[in-house]
């Protein structure tokens, strides 16, 4: 959580990375359920309140990268990947049909590269 001075709060999280992604689990996004082998997705889940999340690819000293973006966005990305890839699997994930593995790499968040402006619209009173 950040605050500023007049004590206004932002919920914030922050994933980091050295490699080429982001590893997730699709559940923190989306209700699946199992179907034999074949996973359903349902409703997506709700945030309690408004997050924004800082993606950081980190790399040599001076040269980290950073996506903010809402945690709704996130989702969003994340929910329609998630849908194409079930999609062409015919709802059943090759290796191991009850794993909820997703990632996401810069190039799909590459719209919300150095956002930071993101950060100064969404503070509320708390």
């Amino acid at each position: 959580m950040a605050t500023d001075e007049h004590f206004r709060s932002i919920l914030i999280q922050v994933k980091a990375i050295n490699g080429s992604s982001w590893q997730l689990d699709i559940r923190r996004f989306v209700n699946v359920s199992l179907d034999g082998k074949r996973q359903i997705l349902g409703s997506e889940v709700v945030a309690p309140r408004k997050i924004i999340c800082i993606m950081v690819a980190i790399s040599v000293y001076g040269s980290d990268r950073f996506y903010i973006l809402e945690w709704s966005t996130l989702q969003s990305i994340l929910v329609q990947d998630y849908k194409g890839y079930l999609a062409l699997k015919n709802g059943i994930r090759p290796k191991r049909f009850d794993s909820y593995h997703t990632a996401i790499n810069e190039k799909q968040l590459a719209l919300h590269k150095g956002n930071w402006s993101i950060l100064f619209g969404d503070v509320s009173e708390t």
